[in-house]
Protein backbone atom coordinates (compact mmCIF):
# COMPACT_ATOMS: atom_id res chain seq x y z
CA UNK A 1 0.00 0.00 0.00
CA UNK A 2 1.17 3.39 -0.69
CA UNK A 3 2.03 6.14 1.83
CA UNK A 4 -0.82 7.71 0.90
CA UNK A 5 -3.74 5.14 0.88
CA UNK A 6 -2.48 4.41 4.91
CA UNK A 7 -2.50 8.07 5.73
CA UNK A 8 -6.28 8.61 4.07
CA UNK A 9 -6.94 5.20 6.33
CA UNK A 10 -5.51 6.84 9.49
CA UNK A 11 -7.34 10.11 8.95
CA UNK A 12 -10.92 7.91 8.32
CA UNK A 13 -10.38 6.97 11.37
CA UNK A 14 -9.01 10.05 13.32
CA UNK A 15 -11.54 12.48 11.78
CA UNK A 16 -14.29 9.68 13.77
CA UNK A 17 -12.43 10.35 17.15
CA UNK A 18 -11.21 7.01 17.48
CA UNK A 19 -7.60 6.57 18.36
CA UNK A 20 -5.29 4.36 16.01
CA UNK A 21 -1.98 3.24 15.33
CA UNK A 22 -0.18 1.38 12.85
CA UNK A 23 0.69 -2.59 14.06
CA UNK A 24 2.37 -5.21 11.68
CA UNK A 25 4.18 -4.52 8.77
CA UNK A 26 4.40 -1.36 8.80
CA UNK A 27 5.06 -0.63 12.74
CA UNK A 28 7.91 -3.20 11.91
CA UNK A 29 9.13 -1.22 8.89
CA UNK A 30 9.29 1.70 11.56
CA UNK A 31 11.67 -0.19 14.15
CA UNK A 32 14.02 -1.04 11.19
CA UNK A 33 12.90 -4.74 10.03
CA UNK A 34 13.08 -5.15 6.96
CA UNK A 35 9.92 -6.92 5.55
CA UNK A 36 7.46 -6.28 2.91
CA UNK A 37 3.89 -5.12 3.42
CA UNK A 38 1.25 -7.34 2.85
CA UNK A 39 -1.55 -5.91 4.68
CA UNK A 40 -1.86 -2.34 6.71
CA UNK A 41 -2.86 -3.69 10.07
CA UNK A 42 -4.47 -0.82 12.27
CA UNK A 43 -4.93 -0.97 16.39
CA UNK A 44 -8.18 0.40 17.60
CA UNK A 45 -9.23 0.62 21.13
CA UNK A 46 -11.28 -2.77 21.85
CA UNK A 47 -14.36 -1.12 22.76
CA UNK A 48 -14.09 0.81 19.44
CA UNK A 49 -13.65 -1.68 17.40
CA UNK A 50 -17.10 -2.44 16.07
CA UNK A 51 -17.57 1.21 15.54
CA UNK A 52 -14.10 1.42 13.27
CA UNK A 53 -15.73 -1.34 11.45
CA UNK A 54 -18.57 0.69 11.12
CA UNK A 55 -16.59 3.24 9.38
CA UNK A 56 -15.36 1.55 6.90
CA UNK A 57 -18.05 -0.52 6.06
CA UNK A 58 -19.58 3.13 4.98
CA UNK A 59 -17.11 4.01 2.71
CA UNK A 60 -17.81 1.66 -0.20
CA UNK A 61 -15.84 3.75 -2.78
CA UNK A 62 -12.79 3.46 -0.67
CA UNK A 63 -13.05 0.01 1.34
CA UNK A 64 -14.99 -3.11 0.20
CA UNK A 65 -15.19 -5.96 3.24
CA UNK A 66 -13.18 -9.18 2.59
CA UNK A 67 -15.20 -11.75 4.91
CA UNK A 68 -13.59 -14.76 3.45
CA UNK A 69 -9.94 -15.64 3.35
CA UNK A 70 -8.04 -19.10 3.90
CA UNK A 71 -5.65 -18.87 7.12
CA UNK A 72 -2.13 -20.69 7.18
CA UNK A 73 0.41 -20.60 9.81
CA UNK A 74 1.49 -16.73 9.25
CA UNK A 75 -1.68 -15.27 8.97
CA UNK A 76 -4.03 -17.15 11.63
CA UNK A 77 -3.03 -14.66 13.96
CA UNK A 78 -5.79 -12.02 11.49
CA UNK A 79 -8.69 -14.60 11.99
CA UNK A 80 -11.40 -13.29 13.32
CA UNK A 81 -10.85 -9.47 12.81
CA UNK A 82 -12.07 -7.40 10.19
CA UNK A 83 -10.57 -7.31 6.87
CA UNK A 84 -11.10 -4.54 3.94
CA UNK A 85 -9.62 -4.46 -0.04
CA UNK A 86 -8.71 -1.09 -0.38
CA UNK A 87 -10.23 -0.14 -4.08
CA UNK A 88 -7.88 2.51 -4.84
CA UNK A 89 -4.75 0.13 -4.82
CA UNK A 90 -7.29 -3.74 -5.26
CA UNK A 91 -4.38 -5.49 -4.36
CA UNK A 92 -4.09 -4.10 -1.06
CA UNK A 93 -5.92 -5.16 1.87
CA UNK A 94 -6.19 -3.55 5.52
CA UNK A 95 -6.85 -4.88 8.58
CA UNK A 96 -8.71 -3.82 12.00
CA UNK A 97 -7.26 -5.42 15.24
CA UNK A 98 -8.31 -4.76 18.91
CA UNK A 99 -5.75 -3.31 21.38
CA UNK A 100 -6.31 -6.06 23.89
CA UNK A 101 -5.18 -8.89 21.54
CA UNK A 102 -1.97 -6.91 21.13
CA UNK A 103 -0.89 -6.41 24.32
CA UNK A 104 -1.22 -2.05 23.58
CA UNK A 105 -4.48 -1.83 25.92
CA UNK A 106 -4.93 1.17 26.91
CA UNK A 107 -4.09 2.56 23.20
CA UNK A 108 -3.91 6.09 24.47
CA UNK A 109 -0.86 4.93 26.33
CA UNK A 110 0.80 3.07 24.27
CA UNK A 111 1.32 4.79 20.71
CA UNK A 112 3.50 7.76 19.80
CA UNK A 113 1.04 10.01 18.63
CA UNK A 114 1.21 12.55 15.74
CA UNK A 115 2.93 15.62 15.20
CA UNK A 116 5.62 14.75 17.54
CA UNK A 117 8.78 16.76 17.40
CA UNK A 118 11.83 15.36 18.81
CA UNK A 119 15.06 17.26 18.49
CA UNK A 120 17.64 14.47 17.22
CA UNK A 121 15.20 11.78 16.19
CA UNK A 122 16.49 9.46 13.51
CA UNK A 123 14.21 7.09 11.64
CA UNK A 124 15.19 4.13 10.11
CA UNK A 125 15.75 3.75 6.66
CA UNK A 126 13.38 0.43 6.22
CA UNK A 127 9.94 3.06 6.74
CA UNK A 128 11.75 6.04 5.11
CA UNK A 129 11.17 4.03 1.94
CA UNK A 130 7.63 3.52 2.81
CA UNK A 131 6.83 7.12 4.62
CA UNK A 132 8.41 10.08 3.02
CA UNK A 133 10.19 11.63 6.01
CA UNK A 134 8.12 14.81 6.09
CA UNK A 135 4.96 12.40 6.77
CA UNK A 136 6.98 9.88 9.38
CA UNK A 137 6.45 12.22 12.33
CA UNK A 138 2.60 12.54 11.57
CA UNK A 139 1.81 8.24 11.52
CA UNK A 140 0.65 6.96 15.03
CA UNK A 141 3.20 4.13 16.06
CA UNK A 142 3.21 1.73 18.87
CA UNK A 143 5.85 2.67 21.34
CA UNK A 144 8.66 -0.23 20.93
CA UNK A 145 8.18 -1.38 24.65
CA UNK A 146 4.30 -2.52 25.13
CA UNK A 147 4.70 -3.22 20.79
CA UNK A 148 7.27 -6.06 21.75
CA UNK A 149 5.79 -7.55 25.26
CA UNK A 150 2.60 -7.82 23.41
CA UNK A 151 4.05 -10.16 20.55
CA UNK A 152 6.07 -12.12 22.98
CA UNK A 153 2.84 -12.57 25.90
CA UNK A 154 0.70 -13.34 22.55
CA UNK A 155 2.88 -15.82 21.13
CA UNK A 156 2.68 -17.80 24.27
CA UNK A 157 -0.83 -17.53 24.90
CA UNK A 158 -1.60 -18.55 20.93
CA UNK A 159 1.64 -20.17 19.64
CA UNK A 160 0.98 -18.44 16.56
CA UNK A 161 4.57 -18.24 14.98
CA UNK A 162 4.20 -15.04 12.83
CA UNK A 163 3.88 -13.11 16.43
CA UNK A 164 7.41 -14.67 17.61
CA UNK A 165 8.99 -14.19 14.57
CA UNK A 166 7.91 -10.51 14.87
CA UNK A 167 9.31 -9.97 18.11
CA UNK A 168 12.24 -11.87 17.35
CA UNK A 169 12.70 -9.26 14.29
CA UNK A 170 12.00 -6.04 16.33
CA UNK A 171 15.00 -7.55 18.83
CA UNK A 172 17.43 -7.32 15.47
CA UNK A 173 16.02 -4.46 14.10
CA UNK A 174 16.44 -2.23 17.26
CA UNK A 175 19.37 -4.39 19.05
CA UNK A 176 17.37 -4.58 22.13
CA UNK A 177 19.53 -6.26 25.13
CA UNK A 178 18.77 -7.75 28.53
CA UNK A 179 18.71 -4.04 30.17
CA UNK A 180 16.58 -2.93 27.75
CA UNK A 181 14.15 -5.99 28.34
CA UNK A 182 13.92 -5.78 32.18
CA UNK A 183 13.49 -1.99 31.90
CA UNK A 184 10.53 -1.97 29.52
CA UNK A 185 9.39 -4.56 30.42
CA UNK A 186 9.10 -4.71 34.05
CA UNK A 187 4.79 -5.04 34.19
CA UNK A 188 5.26 -8.54 31.84
CA UNK A 189 5.15 -11.96 33.41
CA UNK A 190 8.24 -13.79 34.39
CA UNK A 191 7.51 -16.22 31.29
CA UNK A 192 6.90 -13.08 28.77
CA UNK A 193 10.15 -11.89 30.16
CA UNK A 194 11.94 -15.18 29.69
CA UNK A 195 10.74 -16.10 26.49
CA UNK A 196 11.99 -12.33 25.39
CA UNK A 197 15.33 -12.42 26.72
CA UNK A 198 15.90 -15.97 24.88
CA UNK A 199 15.05 -13.98 21.49
CA UNK A 200 18.30 -11.60 23.06
CA UNK A 201 20.40 -14.22 23.65
CA UNK A 202 20.27 -15.27 19.98
CA UNK A 203 20.83 -12.48 18.46
CA UNK A 204 24.56 -12.89 17.34
CA UNK A 205 23.64 -17.07 16.12
CA UNK A 206 21.13 -14.89 13.45
CA UNK A 207 23.61 -13.20 11.86
CA UNK A 208 25.12 -14.62 8.23
CA UNK A 209 28.41 -16.27 8.30
CA UNK A 210 28.94 -14.58 5.45
CA UNK A 211 27.40 -11.05 6.25
CA UNK A 212 29.68 -7.95 7.28
CA UNK A 213 27.04 -7.23 9.62
CA UNK A 214 28.56 -6.56 13.54
CA UNK A 215 25.90 -5.92 15.72
CA UNK A 216 22.38 -7.62 14.33
CA UNK A 217 21.39 -9.13 11.27
CA UNK A 218 19.52 -5.95 10.44
CA UNK A 219 22.05 -3.32 11.84
CA UNK A 220 25.47 -3.17 10.16
CA UNK A 221 28.25 -1.81 12.52
CA UNK A 222 28.06 0.42 15.53
CA UNK A 223 27.37 3.88 13.66
CA UNK A 224 24.07 2.53 12.53
CA UNK A 225 23.63 1.58 15.74
CA UNK A 226 23.62 4.36 17.79
CA UNK A 227 21.79 6.34 14.94
CA UNK A 228 18.54 3.66 16.07
CA UNK A 229 19.21 4.65 19.35
CA UNK A 230 17.44 7.95 18.90
CA UNK A 231 14.05 6.10 17.08
CA UNK A 232 11.61 7.80 18.62
CA UNK A 233 8.79 5.27 20.73
CA UNK A 234 12.51 2.89 21.07
CA UNK A 235 12.88 3.95 24.67
CA UNK A 236 9.82 5.40 25.68
CA UNK A 237 7.36 3.73 28.32
CA UNK A 238 7.12 0.52 30.44
CA UNK A 239 4.93 -2.48 29.20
Amino acid sequence: MQAEGIQRLLQTIAENGIPCCVVGEVALNYYNVPVVIHELELCVPAAELTRANEIFVSEPHMLAPENEKTYNLYTIHKQGVPRFRYLPEPSSYVVLFPDDCLGLAPLKKNILHPKRDEDGAEYSREISDVIPASKIAETPIPLLGPLFSGQCSRYLETNYPMLAIAAEQLVDGMDLDEEWCKQHMSASTPETLSFALTLVAGKASRIDYFSSNTVTCFIPDEQERQRLLRVPGRNDGTS
